[in-house]
């Protein structure tokens, strides 16, 4: 079982009965007492007045349904009842430890039958489990805690080399079961869903409510002209969101595609999809040509290869890889985060630029394909490619245009519309030639009007605008009410040169020869050691007749004026010195 998951709160429950729900049966109740209040007065001089009532009744469930759609919590209180056992639960609400890491989430509570182990009673015990963020958590029962899924990533090195999983028949369907496929399962973007959320935001709810008082009062041409205006903007603003997450889902297919790839199994080399290795495989890596993705983290087992992890790292330099079996201590644990090991780690998303077999290693046969032997350690979102990919879905809640300052000023604005609203209300309750219903909602519209209803129209029309102009320069924004926030930043800090500028270097001279810090230029350096180590001391390579290495060893190559050829030599001037 993997490690536990810092999270703050695990709450079980089960949903309630349609008509028990908090958010129904108080209502209900509510209903039928004001609809009997207004039937026994229909006689009163003040009839108008005891339909308000029902009016409010119906605003309150309204607010309600519109909470349960804002806050998770919320909804968890009034649809949900907890109970003590988690037996007894088909749900849970999470509740991360960290709340820029998810929000809070009602995840459903999947059982299984576990055919690998028996009770006391011989009977097939239950895997009980949830996903959270495209993560499974799986209950342990030693302590009755809900852990992360285990990955073959700690066990010694030689342990890969000597044990091979899948070689008998049954044991890869289980570990299907477990750890899925190999895939970003990223959910086209529906533009319903999208409308509606934008549609249900609070101040796009306020403007609507606003739309429909003036109707009320017989305001129809302006308030369908500003209706007409609400939509057509969030139509935009919805449309463009749409565009968005689509090309951020096609980046994530286009990072991993489903190409052919051999994998031992039975004892034998089988062709498969790469969509299709399970953690635990033995496979082949070879390069197909330029862009060939590596489909998930694997250990490398024998040969060698060199990646391009700049997805990852940003990094333009590529990277040597090498076989766990030059390491010199192969009874150490493997572990992704000790830096002596990512030399042999491959990590889904990077580009493999090279790969080449190990002909003296002969720990297993070779693949059909010759190419190098890898050991699956994880897939799907597990991997350090997935992890970046759940950052970009989950990494923190949607920031909206009406939070911090505009609440406050709304706030302010409020007070006094309450204050206008509470005058006109004394002086006309008391007059019995004015319609009470009229009243109510010249009140009601008085309060509305202390806060701009074209303000969330104004803020739409200004995000589109910005979109339009980012758009234009090639960004994408998948949260387009980011933006108004953005507008405050005064201070923006990059955490290394090739992110705004170019990662071309030139050679402008050698010091510390001498004690007197003197720059000698490359065409003058006195001493014929030091120009040795600068060019002949080196990890350049070359990749499809292409030198690439570290861009300060290639500026110091060409700044002295040397050359490196195929055959691993620097030379300068008829001499050599070997790479």
């Amino acid at each position: 079982m993997g490690k536990g998951i810092s999270f703050r709160k695990l709450v079980h429950a089960v949903p309630l009965p349609l008509g028990l729900r908090l958010d129904i049966l108080p209502f209900g109740i509510l209903y039928a007492a004001a609809v009997v209040l207004y039937l026994s007065k229909l006689d009163d001089v003040y009839t108008d007045l005891y339909f308000i009532p029902i009016g409010l009744v119906g605003l309150l469930q309204g607010l309600c349904f519109l909470l349960c759609y804002w806050s998770t919590s919320f909804q968890f209180f009034m649809r949900y009842r907890t109970v003590s056992e988690l037996k007894h639960a088909s749900v849970v609400k999470v509740v991360p430890k960290d709340l820029h890491k998810g929000p809070v989430e009602i995840c459903k509570i999947e059982r299984q039958i576990d055919t690998s182990t028996t009770n006391s009673n011989n009977n097939s015990e239950l895997i009980i489990s949830f996903y959270y963020q495209k993560r499974r958590f799986i209950l342990d029962k030693s302590d009755n805690t809900f852990k992360k899924l285990n990955f073959p990533t700690n066990h010694s090195l030689s342990h890969y080399r000597s044990n091979l999983y899948y070689q008998s028949p049954g044991t890869l369907e289980k570990a299907k079961d477990k750890w899925g496929s190999n895939m970003f399962e990223i959910p086209p973007p529906i533009f319903s869903e999208l409308f509606i959320e934008q549609a249900l935001a609070p101040f796009f709810v306020f403007q609507i409510g606003c739309i429909l008082l003036w109707c009320l009062d017989e305001y129809f041409l302006y308030s369908l002209t500003t209706l007409g205006m609400v939509f057509l903007l969030e139509f935009n603003v919805t449309k463009t969101r749409e565009q968005n997450i689509k090309v951020l889902r096609d980046m994530a297919i286009a990072a991993q595609p489903k190409q052919d790839m051999y994998v031992y199994r039975q004892h034998r080399w089988l062709k498969i999809k790469s969509y299709e290795l399970v953690p635990g495989d033995v496979c082949s890596i070879v390069r197909l040509g330029q862009g060939t993705v590596c489909p998930c983290d694997m250990l490398l087992l024998s040969g060698t290869c060199v990646v391009d992890e700049a997805m990852l790292t940003g990094e333009s330099t590529h990277q040597p890889k090498e076989s766990i079996r030059h390491n010199p201590d192969l009874n150490e644990l493997l572990s992704l985060s000790n830096p002596t090991h990512k030399i042999h780690i491959l990590y889904g998303g990077t580009t493999i630029s090279k790969a080449e077999s190990d002909k003296e290693d002969n720990f297993l046969s070779k693949p059909p394909d010759g190419g190098c032997i890898a050991f699956v350690l994880r897939t799907g979102f597990y991997t350090s490619q997935g992890k970046l990919m759940r950052t970009i879905l989950y990494s923190s809640k949607r920031v909206t245009a009406d939070t911090g300052e505009a609440l406050a000023f709304l706030g302010c604005l409020s007070i006094f519309g309450l204050v206008a609203s509470g005058y006109v209300f004394y002086n006309g309750i008391f007059d019995e030639t004015r319609s009470k219903y009229r009243l109510m909602l010249s009140c009601i519209i008085i309060l509305t009007s202390a806060i701009p209803p074209e303000l969330p129209t104004e803020l739409s029309l200004a995000v589109r605008t910005s979109l339009n102009a980012l758009r234009i320069f090639g960004i994408f924004c998948t949260e387009p009410f980011r933006i108004p926030a953005a507008g405050k930043t005064e201070i923006c800090c990059f955490d290394k040169t090739g992110t705004l500028t170019s990662d071309l270097m030139i050679l402008e001279g050698i010091a510390g020869l001498k004690p007197n810090k003197q720059m000698y230029e490359p065409n003058l350096i006195p001493d014929v050691y030091s120009i040795y180590a600068i060019t002949g001391c080196h990890a350049l390579m070359f990749i499809n007749d292409e030198k690439v290495g570290d861009p300060m060893e290639l500026a110091a190559l060409e700044g002295m004026n040397w050359a490196y050829t195929k055959s691993e030599c620097s030379l300068s001037r008829g001499n050599a010195t070997k790479g």
